[in-house]
């Protein structure tokens, strides 16, 4: 018998919203799983310190992880 490997299809549906605010800050809004990766991603690329990235998740179900990385982009 060979099993190979398995290739999950995401149902879960990937949101954010990303919102200025003051003091060259920014609210991002994000069903991720791992929001300080997030906060990371979010501040290289728009050239910020992480500290003026805010990240809010509401609490998100998943047991694959299909919302840890897959929600970056």
């Amino acid at each position: 018998v060979n099993i190979g490997s398995q290739y999950y299809f995401y149902m879960e549906t990937q949101t954010a919203l990303a919102i200025p605010d003051e003091d060259n800050c920014v609210v991002v809004y994000s069903s991720t799983q791992v929001p300080e990766t997030c906060q990371v991603v979010v501040a290289k690329c728009l050239g910020i310190p992480e500290h003026n990235v805010r990240v809010i998740s509401r609490r998100v179900g998943g047991g694959f992880g299909g919302k840890a990385f897959r929600s970056i982009p």
